[in-house]
């Protein structure tokens, strides 16, 4: 980076989007606002450190007030907690049917909108997270944000599309390294076609149908290749290991 861009990054809260390929095929990793950076020089070369949260900005300054002294939905409840956010608000189908016909009575809360809805959707075993184009997400942790998207090229791992090294294989799913692999997303489901997976657990017809829970993209500017790291747990992981 340019000593102007390595002084703006300094700032907090700064928009910063990420982007990386090969050639001419750069593809958007990320964007989210400036939590903290650092510069650091290394012999010829400045390296800038930064950590990233999308909506930072909103989830650090919207307040939310609420108050509902009769029967209300618990979705209208959610959405007024959330409408300082200003963002769009998306539910996973597992999320639609938690919340599907539920009543709240005589509730009130103040506070930060983001904080004030995770406390809510507690109760639910929900949580809410704002995505990039400032698109906020009603999910269940445990659970695939597309529960029923069925195996494709596109969310299929194997060494034929990518597939680096051999899977590592969890108790609670799987670990597996790739070439970089830019559109899957934080609760995606994928696929991996691997001998270890069907092997360690052959006698499971979905062992190799999983969820991301952790994701990390790594390369450099100096020419290596870029890499996308995968921690998948088991879609149905309460039944592992029937046969």
């Amino acid at each position: 980076l340019d000593i102007d861009l390595r002084f703006e990054m300094q700032n907090p809260i700064v928009m910063v989007k990420l982007s990386a390929g090969y050639g001419d095929e750069i593809a958007h990793l990320y964007s989210g606002d400036i939590l903290w950076a650092h510069n650091e020089q290394r012999g010829p070369d400045w390296i800038t450190q930064m950590e990233l949260y999308t909506g930072l900005a909103a989830a650090t300054s919207a307040a939310s007030q609420v108050s509902f002294a009769k029967q209300t939905q618990a979705r209208s409840v959610l959405e007024s907690i959330l409408k300082p956010l200003d963002v769009s608000i998306r539910y996973t189908p597992e999320a639609e049917q938690v919340l599907s016909g539920k009543i709240v009575e005589d509730y009130t809360t103040s506070g930060l909108a983001h904080r004030e809805a995770d406390d809510f959707l507690r109760r639910y075993d929900l949580a809410f997270t704002i995505e990039e184009d400032k698109q906020g997400l009603v999910y269940r942790p445990t659970k695939p944000r597309e529960p029923d998207r069925q195996r494709s090229e596109e969310n299929t791992f194997s060494a034929d599309n990518g597939l680096v090294d051999t899977p590592t294989i969890t108790r609670s799913g799987v670990e597996i390294r790739s070439l970089l692999r830019p559109q899957i997303r934080i609760f995606d489901k994928f696929f991996v076609r691997s001998p270890t997976v069907q092997g360690t657990l052959r006698s499971v017809d979905y062992s190799a149908e999983y969820y991301a829970i952790h994701l990390r993209h790594i390369g450099d500017t100096h020419g290596e290749d870029w890499h996308t790291e995968i921690e998948g747990a088991y879609t149905k992981l309460g039944e592992v290991g029937q046969s």
